[in-house]
């Protein structure tokens, strides 16, 4: 087994991710750990892609399993998928594509029955596989079931690409443009068209997201206080998300008024 080393504990992690080709050329991703969080992760994982897998209804032979376990150690594996990974640091505008793919996927395959839904908790760019249209969500090792409200891994990915499309690149901005904001707002009509989001979340989206971070903390466990940029929206001050919340609301107060207008005209 030929073993090449992708990342190893970054971002505050305490796992080591490889990729693993056999004798046959048939490629996994391999991920250890030999602490007691780290290992709780890498279980975190095997949970989640279970569960994502059942979701998809995708074959019973397992996307994610445990190769070796012991005492202080665990090793897991998880099928190759081929794709590409978008650019995170592209942000909004030049994802554009990419992102309307994600938002589709996750209102099309998240379940709506009740308004508390499995957690993702790291749904970023950099942690999807797309395929022509079939997107991946990968590395769930902060997978918790029924602990969010539906609509939050969504939510944080817009405003996770709109964070690194302000702050990424020579010319960083303060405020988001008219075409970030409008962006959101499509992305969120086209969410709140597959099923209602949490009243408190439509009032003060990015608000709203960011103290669900603040206020279950332990989801993300030691590696959030060690690496607060593990979920960068936290760095937005207050007075950025109020700004950044108050655009949204107007957008989506325009959008409609542009669509009640338009049923009001209709012969």
């Amino acid at each position: 087994m030929k073993l090449e080393l992708l990342r190893n504990c970054v971002h505050g992690s305490e796992i080591a991710t490889y990729l693993a080709t056999d004798e046959f050329g048939e490629r996994r991703v391999a991920k250890t750990s030999t602490t007691l969080s780290g290992i709780k992760n890498l279980l975190n994982e095997v949970e989640g892609w279970r569960w994502y897998q059942e979701l998809r209804h995708q074959s019973n032979d397992p996307i994610c399993w445990i190769a070796q376990q012991k005492v202080k150690y665990l090793q897991i594996y998880i099928k190759y998928i081929d794709g590409y990974t978008p650019v995170y640091q592209n942000g909004l505008m030049r994802n554009a594509d990419s992102i309307r793919k994600i938002v589709q996927h996750y209102c099309q395959t998240w379940p709506r029955s009740s308004d508390w839904t499995p957690m993702h908790g790291d749904l970023s760019l950099d942690n999807v596989i797309i395929n022509g249209d079939d997107v991946h969500i990968i590395d769930w090792e902060h997978f918790t079931a029924a602990s969010a409200p539906w609509g939050f891994d969504i939510m944080y990915l817009l405003f996770v690409s709109l964070y690194f499309g302000m702050y990424s690149g020579k010319h960083q901005r303060h405020k988001p443009t008219r075409q970030e904001t409008q962006i959101i707002c499509e992305h969120i009509n086209t969410i709140i068209n597959h099923h209602q989001l949490h009243s408190e979340m439509l009032k003060a989206p990015l608000r709203f997201i960011r103290e669900y971070i603040s206020a279950h903390h332990d989801s993300w466990g030691a590696q959030l206080s060690s690496f607060p940029m593990k979920l960068p929206i936290i760095a937005f001050s207050s007075e950025q998300v109020t700004m950044i919340d108050e655009m949204i609301m107007a957008g989506l107060a325009q959008t409609h008024l542009l669509r009640s207008q338009h049923y009001q005209e209709a012969p």
